[in-house]
């Protein structure tokens, strides 16, 4: 059961405030930072505006929106394919210029605007239809590309099979080839995952370890259950990924 007065109160100061919306799921991770970084660009632009304003929606000419994203994030998978034997996964660094992350995208809209008044929120395609705020006067209705300054990977995706829809669950041809991040795991994790996210080596570690232990479980469950009623995220590619990985389960168990 929600909060009905929470919502309620919500919804009211959406309608005479600066509001500021993140998407995030359970398993992934953004950096320390960023949401600090987000509230105090969204403040200096569009919180001055409203404050010049009064909070009046009325006296704005034209809607008003901001886009914060990145195309950098960090996946953890459960297998590495580097070392199969290893009890921590792998970390591989992605690259989407053309896309903005779902983990952690946010959106700020100016008082008396919504999420109708953008011309889409899918983002896939909002690169192609809204502006680089580096490239915008006014610094509004525009896309602004975050980073952690030092560390361009400010986001973390995880890919286990949990993930409904198995999108690089099982590791591709560009993940193994990559010597880069063959080289940079220990790394990584040593000086990257905690002091940036906040997110102990060993508690992801501990994770992998119950996946392992309930593996053949998972499996049969999401085999079963989600793809069985055909849900909209069960697409063939995910039942044979999942197929794929119980062969093997079994072959290793």
């Amino acid at each position: 059961m929600g909060d009905l007065a929470k919502i309620q109160d919500y919804q009211a100061a959406a309608k005479s405030h600066v509001l500021v919306q993140t998407r995030l799921d359970a398993d992934d991770s953004i950096f320390r930072d960023m949401m600090k970084n987000v509230q105090q660009q969204a403040a200096r632009t569009l919180g001055a505006q409203a404050e010049e304003h009064r909070y009046n929606p009325l006296s704005f000419n034209i809607k008003q929106y901001r886009v914060f994203c990145t195309e950098h994030h960090v996946e953890w998978g459960y297998f590495n394919p580097w070392d199969p034997k290893s009890d921590k996964g792998h970390l591989f660094g992605v690259s989407q210029p053309e896309f903005c992350v779902t983990a952690g995208l946010t959106y700020a809209y100016q008082v008396g605007t919504t999420s109708a008044d953008m011309p889409t929120r899918a983002h896939n395609k909002m690169s192609q239809l809204i502006k680089q705020c580096d490239n915008v006067k006014y610094k509004h209705n525009c896309i602004e590309r975050i980073d952690a300054g030092d560390y361009k990977w400010i986001m973390i995706r995880s890919r286990t099979p949990t993930s409904t829809a198995m999108q690089g669950v099982i590791p591709t041809q560009k993940v193994k080839k990559s010597m880069e991040w063959q080289n940079l795991q220990e790394t990584t994790w040593a000086t990257v995952i905690e002091q940036n996210f906040n997110v102990s080596p060993q508690s992801v570690w501990k994770l992998r370890m119950v996946f392992k232990q309930n593996m053949q479980h998972i499996l049969k469950d999401a085999l079963k259950g989600q793809c069985a009623k055909r849900e909209f995220t069960c697409k063939d590619s995910a039942i044979q990924a999942l197929e794929k990985l119980m062969e093997e389960v079994k072959k290793h168990s």
